[in-house]
């Protein structure tokens, strides 16, 4: 049976994984002890790992001598010892998705409010377009930001490029750009949107939009329907009541990238249960 010390530190059942690294002379497991222990306590000890650092130092002089001790004496080896692989798998998970995937999501534009969003939690419906263009509509507050965003999560997982903006944060953002200090020009920032390989675009029928409006979202969504670039849209109403809104062109263009509209059904979850 394998020593207790050898054990895995976390789950204390599996084996410890043991490496060997080469290591300068002071940072020998045996220098490190011998700069802890209380010579006055434990005299002998103190002085066996003397002896030890003492030949150490011998073999490195002979070795910078004969010139073979390589770059920073790292001529000494120095065991180290790691959890099990299972148990820093698990540790790097835990740090990607407290540390590392937020920071992404914030990057792609999500709000820390649905960082927890995740695909587990959806219909096995939704998970079917992990790779496809989606048009999802439903009444307000039912949850289609949250479905949409951990769609995108998973992208983020997967490594894939993609980006999140509701539909009137894109205009607004645009907008922005007619300022010249503001370091993006409005063909810069649809140029971007209209060809980012994943867009999930929010909230699409959130007013009537102007004729500026129209011709900015028709010049990026024509361009992503041309290159057939994944595009997901939710939108509280149907194609119907939205070519009222944005007119027949655009509409047509998001039926062509996204087929069959899914509606999500449900109560508003920002009311309070009754």
């Amino acid at each position: 049976m394998k020593s207790k010390e050898r054990l895995c530190s976390i789950c204390r059942t599996a084996p410890a994984i043991i490496k060997t690294e080469s290591c300068r002379l002071d940072e020998t497991d045996e220098y490190e002890q011998w700069l802890t222990i209380d010579c006055l306590e434990d005299e002998t000890a103190f002085l066996s790992l003397q002896s030890r650092i003492d030949a150490m130092r011998e073999e490195l002089n002979i070795a910078k001598n004969k010139k073979d001790w390589g770059g920073n004496f790292r001529i000494f080896n120095k065991e180290l010892i790691y959890p099990c692989k299972p148990c820093q798998e698990t540790q790097e998970r835990q740090h990607y998705v407290k540390t590392v995937l937020p920071k992404h999501l914030m990057e792609a534009g999500v709000d820390s409010l649905y960082f927890n969003a995740c695909l587990d939690d959806c219909s096995p419906q939704i998970k079917e377009y992990q790779n496809k263009s989606l048009f999802l509509y439903g009444p307000t507050g039912i949850g289609k930001t949250h479905v949409i965003i951990a769609l995108l999560r998973q992208d983020i997982e997967d490594k894939k490029h993609a980006t999140f903006i509701t539909s009137l944060d894109l205009l607004r953002k645009i907008k922005t750009s007619f300022n010249q200090t503001s370091g993006q020009t409005e063909q810069q920032i649809i140029d971007y949107y209209a060809t980012i390989p994943n867009l999930y675009l929010d909230d699409i029928s959130a007013e009537k939009a102007t004729d500026w409006a129209l011709t900015i979202l028709y010049s990026i969504i024509d361009i992503r329907y041309r290159k057939m670039l994944r595009t997901v849209f939710t939108s509280n109403i149907p194609f119907q009541e939205l070519s009222v809104l944005l007119g027949d062109r655009i509409v047509s263009r998001i039926i062509g990238l996204c087929g069959q509209p899914v509606k999500l059904n449900g109560k508003d979850r920002r009311l309070p249960d009754k």
